[in-house]
């Protein structure tokens, strides 16, 4: 472990609270990729008329 020494000396401590979505590493990995995702989505293509006309198309 790359931060292991760190650890040992004290300088990095573990984290009093980890967050629920943090604990689960599928859950975490998931968040992940969503968000890296997400990242790369270029929402200035979305628009509303596009949205509604996509809305509309769907309910057929």
């Amino acid at each position: 472990m790359t931060l292991g020494p760190y650890f040992d000396s004290g300088f990095l401590q573990r984290p009093r609270y980890v967050p629920p979505w943090a604990r689960d590493v599928g859950r975490l990995a998931a968040s992940l990729a969503y968000s890296s995702f997400m990242m790369n989505v270029d929402l200035k293509l979305v628009t509303l008329p596009g949205f509604v006309a996509a809305a509309a198309r769907s309910e057929m």
